[in-house]
């Protein structure tokens, strides 16, 4: 959790879906591609920010199973320890 009580990982994924940041319709089984416009470059944009936050580099194994926000969220616990 951040400080302002949110969870970092979504909100990083917001930021590269600004279009859809405020969307109710976010659940964890949502396609990164398919419902939220995320493109590859959005999604290493994404992969960077996680890894610079957490301060750990995710396996090329791991990014390259990203497919949706649940995945996105695994990827957080996986590299930071932190749900």
């Amino acid at each position: 959790m951040n400080e302002a009580g949110g969870v970092v990982w979504l909100d990083l994924l917001k930021e590269v879906s600004p279009d859809r940041a405020n969307s109710k319709e976010w659940r964890l089984d949502c396609e990164l591609e398919k419902d939220l416009g995320i493109d590859s470059l959005s999604l290493m944009e994404l992969v960077i920010a996680i890894e610079d936050v957490a301060g750990v580099e995710a396996a090329a194994s791991d990014i390259r199973g990203l497919r949706t926000v649940d995945d996105v969220r695994e990827l957080w616990i996986r590299i930071s320890g932190d749900q």
